[in-house]
């Protein structure tokens, strides 16, 4: 007998909710496990294509897959010990040039190791203490290395100083190799990081602010988090991924949407004036870069796509000041423009990348965002449930359109990373105005009894 194709869904349900059940894990669990292989898939080449990055990958995207198939519910502390465990351990696969070696690195897989048994033990606050310790500890060797191979942090610094100066930022000029080779460029991103880079430099350095946007993740994480317990291992697990230190460490900015995108989802419950004000300046921050993860957020919830409307008004009006000041034209090219004339990132983790390596020609430039849309499209027709399900639709939309973009770095990746953490915080979270109809189908348990027995005729019953 051939089954239909509803037949077939309520099937691939039914044994994947049996499956979960004997195996123990939730949509929380499997998300757990792709924190920790895309860790491992962008620190062990710094986000550049190897055969361990590719597996990383592809296990993430697998992961999430499955993660949308299962129901919500709380992870066991023994994954979440093995978790921050693999984590310390994966610091000694991080390849990126000149990083501490020797007792720094040590001292960062002892603290995991002991954050790891403190957080199975139930003692949380102790894990919080041993993980921030170790995490400092390394960020505080890593602090002296100033990464200039990175042409980041020239940007930033070149457009603070001259902010500072009361001078345009775009107007600056920096080294960079966005275009395939050595050349000066302008700033190339959203002027609220240039404004932030200027407090940065007034507080001595630009990556100061890049540490208190990691700080401000983890407090949003905690505040987000359904219970302490789990808030605090969140905060541990933000302490102990090298993927958390490389972003400040390397100044990318994409770190500081992100923790204002946190707190916005953190805020809106009792403050959305105040939420949509944040979610502005984070869209004035990244708004090319985050655009995948808020335009699911965008199609999922009448309320939010409310609020997304008027932050995306706040940050174009941001951003249009500086667009003015720059002449438009010079705006969109310095900004955007400058990377379709870029050559393709050889060797980033994306298909692009591995095909510049074997010396193919590069896709077309709209299959990105053909498979975005499809993706998209995908999660809209069956969304996953909960505010946790729409952040774990956001990060597998993130990871396939990043995977199947022109280039696509460490940085990027990141952004579904950070959407991997926060859907574990809101777990199964009610989204008020919420679009979404699909529910998964819990387990069936099919269970026998005889029938009742009839009493005889003529009787009358007690």
């Amino acid at each position: 007998m051939r089954l239909g194709p509803e037949a077939t869904k309520v099937s691939w349900r039914r044994w994947t909710g049996h499956s979960s059940q004997l195996l123990g894990l939730t949509r929380e669990g499997a998300l757990l496990l792709a924190l920790f292989t895309l860790n491992t898939a962008l620190i062990s080449r710094a986000g550049y294509v190897s055969d361990l990055a590719i597996i990383g990958l592809g296990a993430t995207i697998g992961l999430l897959i499955i993660a949308r198939t299962l129901p919500s519910g709380p992870a066991p502390a023994w994954l979440w010990a093995g978790l921050v465990a693999v984590l310390g351990l994966s610091l000694l696969l991080a390849n990126f040039s000149d990083w501490p070696q020797g007792w720094p690195v040590w001292v960062f897989v002892i603290a995991a190791l002991a954050a790891a048994a403190l957080a199975g033990s139930g003692r949380g606050r102790a894990a919080v203490a041993v993980a921030a310790l170790g995490s400092l500890v390394f960020l505080s060797v890593c602090w002296r290395w100033d990464p200039s191979q990175i042409d980041v942090l020239y940007g930033l610094r070149s457009a603070g100083h001259a902010l500072l100066a009361g001078h345009n930022p775009y107007l600056a000029v920096h080294p960079s190799t966005t275009l395939g080779t050595a050349r000066m460029v302008h700033f190339t991103y959203g002027p609220v990081v240039a404004m932030v880079a200027a407090i940065g430099l007034l507080l001595g350095d630009p990556r100061v602010m890049s540490a208190i946007a990691a700080a401000a993740l983890a407090a949003a994480l905690f505040q987000l988090a359904r219970t302490r317990t789990e808030g605090g291992l969140l905060v541990v697990t933000v302490c102990l991924a090298p993927l958390m230190i490389a972003m400040v460490v390397l100044a990318w900015p994409e770190l500081l949407a992100i923790a204002a995108i946190a707190w916005w989802l953190v805020l809106r419950a009792g403050h959305r004036r105040v939420a949509t004000l944040v979610l502005g300046l984070a869209l004035g921050c990244a708004l090319v870069q985050v655009g995948p993860l808020l335009l699911v957020m965008f199609l999922r919830s009448r309320k939010m796509m409310g609020e997304l409307l008027v932050a995306a008004g706040i940050g174009l009006a941001i951003i249009g000041v500086f667009a003015w000041w720059t002449g438009f034209a010079n705006y969109w090219y310095y900004t955007i423009g400058i990377h379709f004339h870029g050559v393709v990132g050889r060797g980033s983790l994306s298909l692009n990348g591995i095909l510049s390596l074997v010396g193919r020609h590069p896709l077309p430039g709209f299959l990105g965002v053909a498979v975005a849309a499809l993706t998209l499209a995908w999660v809209i027709w069956r969304p996953s449930p909960g505010l946790g399900g729409a952040l774990t639709d956001a990060a597998m939309v993130t990871a396939f359109a990043m995977f199947f973009a022109k280039l696509a770095f460490i940085n990027y990746y990141f952004i579904a990373f950070a959407a991997i953490l926060l859907a574990i915080a809101a777990r199964d979270a009610l989204v008020d105005g919420d679009r979404a109809r699909w529910q998964p189908a819990e387990p069936v348990a099919l269970t026998y009894s005889d029938p009742p027995v009839p009493a005889p005729v003529g009787r009358a019953s007690a």
